[in-house]
This record gives structure tokens, sequence and C-alpha cells, in this order.
């Protein structure tokens, strides 16, 4: 038409348009991605490579291992005016720098990518050129190789750490084998200054004992040469010589202990309240005697009325006793030596230049100080020898006669461990001067002791028997106490079976086992024992004995060279009932055997058949008896009460009860009670009967039958040996006496 109106004809009339109406589609198009392709192969949902959980239209999500990296995607514009110009936009998020170029095509396809995350974006545009610009997404991951996952690089991590662990300990084991081969020279040059060293010691020490060895040797084959007629002064002398050459080498045994406990740390200290000034006073005149043999003057100098502190006196004479026994020893005759005792605030006031400090303080004292010096006009000591004469088994090669080389170490480590100070400065020719200062400090007022009353104490306690005192002659020779000596030494054994011969029976072991399976066996009434045996020392053999109850009652002393204070209360502790040291004195050893037997008779008054053991339990308070005591006899008496009536109930049936052989019954009983076990069975049936016919109108038959006697006339007459009347006397007395 004229106006440009187009005119088409149909099958129903004419349909007119005119291009100027004509309206472009504002509706953008709907995308999904509706395929998908993996190497060139489709993959839809339930296959059998698994990849799709669900269709791809409602997947949002992709997983694909590695090796399947090649994919193609497939999507579709859901607009149908002319599907053939509609328009898409993809991008793969990851893999593309930017959007891709319009397309018509409706797939995307991307060969071998790499593992990693993806995410593919995909727009549409209709044929009017109206895009949605809300993409339709899939987030793609292409899996990497096994070597290349997070456990693969986890292995690789500790392996790499192990290959440094090994490179390391390989480092370290070659500079311990160097650090070994350096160590083993070290220690070949070591054990050859050793051997160099111990050579030296022996023969210090080996001179030390070959002197009073000597002596004691020599006097012991005179006193064997000796004749009846010989005086009584010349046997006293050598035992005096012998006696005093003993303590010489009784001392240096000591001092060495001391020194291998120090080193080991376990020598401790034991203060005391003590009176020093007089305690110095009284150790200072022990040594004039000695100074006066040898032609020397020793001056005391103590100006003070008393120094009272707490200290070791057994330490504290070791320190002096060693100091004025080298001052005298290293003087000449004619010489001086002079012992001074002050107390000062300040240590550092008594030391020159001159002086060479061996020990200095090891703790912060602020309080006053206990000053020993000791002087001599000897030959003194080279200047560049004083650092040495304190070291262990040292000795002058210019000093005649010299020691063993521990006194001074011993001192030494002594004011060390005492947290004192020690110096020391001499000039040849002219004299050596030592100082030993030691910090006052208080101790507990309850601890003060009188080294003069301990004396007389001691001298008390272990005075020769008198003949009232001595257990032998008091008993018959069958009735001898029986001594059982467990000792493994056959000498000492054969010693103190000549200290207790004639007083007791004596049996003997060899060793700790033998000795307790003996004293299980003959129950003896007293125990003397070694501590260091084989198989078992004697604290096991005390702490075996005292744990059974047939041999708790017996007294055991312990007998050894372990003199030291924890060895005594260790022993104590384990129930020892008296601990000697070697060597010991045989009054003394006789004096605790006699003691003990004593305590034993006290025992057997408390356990005698007049009253059941817990009725006499008073007593057990004041005599401390072990707890086994008390359980035996109550296990008998309970016994022999429940069995009274029965007159064939004797000692093979309570033997039985109890579990012990006839002998050891009897000898427990007999150390127990005074009374055999026959004796003990039929007093407690008498006990019974009295009690019946006292509180009781049966009679006497009845109560004889029922305490297990048959024989009327043979319980009338036992009744009467054991309470001096019969019983039907008694009766009657005690009606006629209701006090």
């Amino acid at each position: 038409l004229p106006d440009g109106t187009l005119l088409f004809g149909g099958i129903k009339g004419l349909v007119s348009f005119h291009p100027d109406n004509f309206q472009d589609n504002p509706v953008p198009p709907q995308i999904l991605i509706t395929g998908l392709e993996v190497n060139n192969r489709r993959v839809v949902f339930g296959d059998s490579s698994g990849i799709l959980q669900q269709a791809i239209e409602f997947t949002s999500k992709l997983a694909l291992p590695y090796g399947q990296n090649s994919i193609t995607l497939k999507f579709a514009a859901l607009e149908f005016t002319i599907p053939s110009k509609n328009r898409f936009r993809y991008y793969l998020k990851g893999a593309e720098p930017e959007w891709a170029h319009t397309t018509t095509e409706f797939y995307a396809s991307y060969l071998n990518l790499p593992p990693g995350k993806y995410t593919f974006m995909v727009k549409a545009g209709n044929s009017d050129g109206v895009w949605n610009e809300t993409p339709a997404a899939l987030q793609i991951t292409i899996l990497p190789p096994w070597y290349r996952t997070a456990w693969a690089y986890a292995v690789y991590i500790l392996l790499f750490l192990g290959l440094c662990y090994g490179s390391f300990r390989f480092f370290l084991h070659r500079q311990h084998l160097q650090y070994k081969l350096s160590a083993e020279k070290r220690e070949a040059e070591r054990l050859k200054e050793l051997d160099t060293f111990k050579s030296r010691v022996f023969t210090n020490i080996t001179h030390e004992f070959r002197t009073p060895l000597t002596v004691i040797q020599g006097m012991a084959d005179r006193m064997t040469e000796y004749e009846n007629h010989q005086p009584v002064t010349r046997v006293h002398r050598a035992g005096r010589l012998i006696r005093r050459n003993g303590a010489a080498l009784l001392r240096l045994i000591n001092q060495l202990l001391d020194l291998a406990k120090l080193e080991a740390n376990v020598l401790t200290l034991h203060p005391e309240q003590t009176d020093l000034v007089r305690y110095v006073k009284y150790l200072a005149g022990s040594f004039e005697s000695l100074a006066a043999n040898k032609a020397v003057r020793l001056h005391t100098q103590i100006n003070l009325q008393s120094i009272r502190m707490a200290v070791d006196q057994e330490k504290l004479q070791t320190i002096l006793h060693n100091l004025l026994s080298n001052a005298i020893k290293f003087t000449p005759a004619n010489g001086n030596i002079t012992f001074h005792l002050d107390c000062l605030k300040n240590w550092p006031d008594v030391i020159d230049p001159d002086h060479f400090i061996a020990v200095s303080p090891s703790g912060d004292h602020a309080g006053d100080w206990a000053v020993f010096k000791v002087m001599d006009s000897g030959a003194g000591i080279a200047p560049d020898k004083l650092p040495h004469i304190f070291d262990r088994f040292y000795q002058s090669s210019a000093k005649e006669g010299g020691g063993s080389g521990i006194g001074l170490a011993l001192v030494k480590e002594l004011v060390q461990l005492m947290e004192g100070v020690l110096v020391v400065r001499s000039y040849p020719n002219r004299g050596t001067e030592f100082i030993v200062m030691l910090p006052v400090r208080a101790g507990e007022t309850a601890n003060v002791t009188s080294f003069h009353a301990e004396e007389k104490f001691a001298a008390e306690q272990f005075a020769p028997l008198s003949s009232a005192e001595t257990p032998g002659p008091g008993y018959k020779a069958k009735d001898l106490p029986a001594l059982l000596i467990i000792e493994d030494n056959p000498d000492v054994r054969d010693y103190l079976i000549g200290c207790v011969e004639g007083t007791y029976k004596v049996i003997t072991a060899a060793d700790g086992q033998q000795g307790i399976d003996l004293a299980l066996k003959e129950v003896p009434d007293i125990i003397v024992s070694d501590v260091m045996m084989p198989l078992k020392d004697g604290f096991e053999v005390v702490h075996t004995l005292k744990n059974d109850e047939r041999s708790s009652h017996i007294p055991i002393v312990l007998l050894t060279a372990k003199a030291d204070l924890d060895s005594r209360i260790m022993g104590l502790e384990r129930g020892a009932d008296a601990y000697l040291a070697k060597p010991f004195d045989r009054q003394e050893l006789l004096v605790h055997l006699w003691k003990l037997l004593e305590l034993r008779r006290k025992l057997q008054e408390r356990y005698a058949a007049r009253g059941n053991p817990a009725e006499a339990g008073g007593a057990q308070g004041a005599d401390k008896q072990p707890h086994y005591e008390d359980i035996f006899m109550n296990k008998v008496r309970s016994t022999l009460e429940a069995n009274l009536g029965d007159e064939n109930f004797g000692i093979p049936e309570l033997c039985h009860s109890l579990q012990m052989s006839r002998a050891q019954l009897h000898n427990k009983l007999k150390a127990l009670t005074g009374r055999s076990a026959s004796h003990y069975i039929r007093s407690v049936r008498l006990q019974r009967a009295r009690e019946l016919v006292l509180t009781t109108n049966r009679t006497v038959s009845e109560i004889a039958f029922e305490v297990g006697f048959r024989h009327l006339q043979h319980f009338s007459t036992s009744f009467a040996e054991e309470f001096g009347r019969p019983p039907s006397s008694l009766r009657k007395q005690d009606k006629n006496d209701p006090a």
C-alpha cells in the first residue's frame, strides 16, 4: 500500500502489517547446561562412570579423576522465537582470561585441563540481542594424580624429615664415636695414672698398717713365750702395746671409711649442744701425755669461760686429733706446740696474706666463729707443697716418717661438711700453723650433752662383771642358757666361743640362712649374729626371726664391723635388741647378753600361769615386749582352755594345733614362762580348777573331771603342789575369809 503497509493473503483473508509497528523481544532467555562429554564420551546420570550423581541440569559441582580432563559442555537457551538466532557467551574461570566471543554454537570444549578447580559459566541472548546477565554455572574439579595428593605430600614431608633425622643421627653417631675414641684415650691415660696412684696408695697404707701390726704380732709372740713365773707387769705392758696399736689400726680404718662416705655424700652431721671450752680442754688434755713422751711441750691457750654451740663432737674430735697428732709427730724434741681457742665475729680478720686458704665458708653465717689454732715449731712445709698437703694420700718426700696422707684430707672434707674455714701457713725450719674456724650455731637445748657424763655412764655400763653378775656360776652345766653364734669368719667365731665358754651352751652357724634354720629348730635363749654374711645378712636374720612366732622372743645382738650410726639404727629398727661394733670388749658383750637374759626373766614373770596375757597386758607398756609374744601366748592359752575337759589333750596335740615341733614348743614356753610345756599345760588346768573352786558350788570331783583330771587323788595332789593346799581347804578358807 502507499503508506507502506504490507498485505498478506491467508486462507481466511488478508493480513495487514506495517513495519513501523514491529517491536523487539525484551525478555532475556533462561540458560541451562544440558550435556556433558568426558574424553569424547557422553556422560549421563546413572551410567557406569559414576561421574554424575544427578542429571547435569541439576548439578552444580563436578569432580573428575586425573586423566579424564578433556570435557565438552552443552547448553541451551529457553527462547524459541527464532532459536537459530540465539547467542551464547561462555567463560571457564581458572583456564581462560575472559569471556569468549559471542557464538551461536551451543557447546564448549576444553582439552587436557590440568588438575585444579574451575568454574564454567555461560550466558544466553535472544534473537533481538537481549542478554541474560545471570549465567548458568558449574564448578569443575580435576583431581590430581596420587603422587600429588595431600597424603602423598604428607609422605614426602615425613620422608624428608626422616632423612633429616637420619642425617642428624648419623652426624651424632659419628660425633659419639669420635668422643668415645677420645674418651677411651683419656680413660687409658687415667687408668695409667690411677695405676701409679694405686701403687703409691698401697705403699702408704701398707706402711701404716705394717707398723702397728708388727708390734701386735711381736708382742703376741712374746706373750706366748712367757712362763708362769714372768712378772705380771710385763704381760700387762705387752697387752697395753697390743691395745694401743690395735686402736691405731682402728682409727686408720675409720678415717678411710669416713673418706669413702664423704665421697659418696652419705656422711652426715649429728650436732649436739656442747660447751665447747670444756670439750676442747678435755681433748687437748688427752694429748699431753703423748707430747710428754716425745719431750714436746704442749701449751693450751683458752681464755674463754664458755662457748655454747651445736657441734658434731665426733667430727670435731677427728679434726683436732689429726691436727694435734701431726703437730706432735713432726715437732722435734724440746719443741713447742700451741693450741689456741678463741671466738671472733669476722673470720677474715684471722687471715693474713701469707695464709693458704684450703676451705672457704660455703654458707652465709653472720654470727660468731669458733677459731682453733694449732702451731708447732717443726720443720715446716715448703710453700709450693702447701696446696697439696690436703690431697688424699699425699706425702711429702722431704719428711721422714710421713703418714698415710689420709688425716689432712679428712680434715679438709670434714671442715667443708661443717661449712667452716681451713687455712694453713708454714715457714721452712720455723714451723706450721693450721687454723680451723667453725660457725657458732645454737642447737636444741634438750640435746645438751656432757662428754664427762657420757664417759662415766659408759664406764658404769660396761664395768667388769662381779661374781654376782656373771651368768655362769648361777647355773648348773645342764641348765646353762643356749647361745646361738652366727658368724661366717671362723676366727671370730672361735673367739666368741672362747668369750662365753663355761657361761653358755654354744650353738654355731656359718651363715645367715643356717643361723635362721638352727634358731627355728633349737630355739636358743639368745643369739649373737654378724651383719655381713653370705646367703642372708644379719639384718635379714633379725627380720626373719623377729617376725616368726617360734623365735620372736629370742634376744638378738648384732656384732659387726659396720659401726656407723645409720647401720646401728637400721639394725635396731629391724628388731635387734643390741648392736656392738668390732672390735668389742669381752666384758661389754657379756654384760649385754646377761642384761638381755634378765629382761627375758621379767618376761617369764609376766607370762607365768597366774593369768592370761591380756590380763598381764599392763606390763607390756613398761617392758615394751614384742607383740608376737602376746599373740603366741593367747593362742596357746585359748587352745588349752578349749580342750580342758579332754584328759588326752597333751603336748603332741598342742604341738599339732600350733604347728610346732615338741622341742620348739618346749623351748619357747620355757623362755617365756620358765616352765616346761607339760608343766605349763598342767598349770593352766589347775588355774581353771582354782577359779571353779572359788566361784562355784561344784564338787571337787566334778571340777577335776571338767579340767581333764580323771583321778581325784592325782588332782588333789597336783592342786596342793600348785597352790599350797588342796581344793577343799582352799574353798573352806575362802568362805571363812570373805575379804
